[in-house]
This record gives C-alpha cells, sequence and structure tokens, in this order.
C-alpha cells in the first residue's frame, strides 16, 4: 500500500510475506532496516519523493 501526499511525500507499507520494491527517492524513516531498495514484510517507510 503507498500514499502519496502533496509535496512528494510518500508512505509505504508492506503487509505481505515478500520483501517490495520502495519507490524512487530518500527514506526518511523505516519501522525496519530497508535495504537494496526493498522495503521487508511488515515494514512501513516514508520516503522523500
Amino acid at each position: 500500500m503507498v500514499f502519496r501526499r502533496d509535496g512528494g511525500l510518500i508512505c509505504a507499507l508492506n503487509t505481505g510475506p515478500d520483501p517490495l520494491p520502495l519507490p524512487a527517492g530518500t527514506v526518511l524513516l523505516a519501522s525496519a532496516p530497508v535495504t537494496d531498495g526493498a522495503l521487508p514484510p511488515n515494514t512501513a517507510a516514508w520516503v522523500s519523493g
């Protein structure tokens, strides 16, 4: 699930069992470590788009 706000802030949430690619941008905050541009399972991240 991905939400994008005016101004470029993106919130991405992975509730599935597999890592998912993150949208392009800088990870500002994540609830678990993000590696190689992939959002781990059961993790949320806020990205500056």
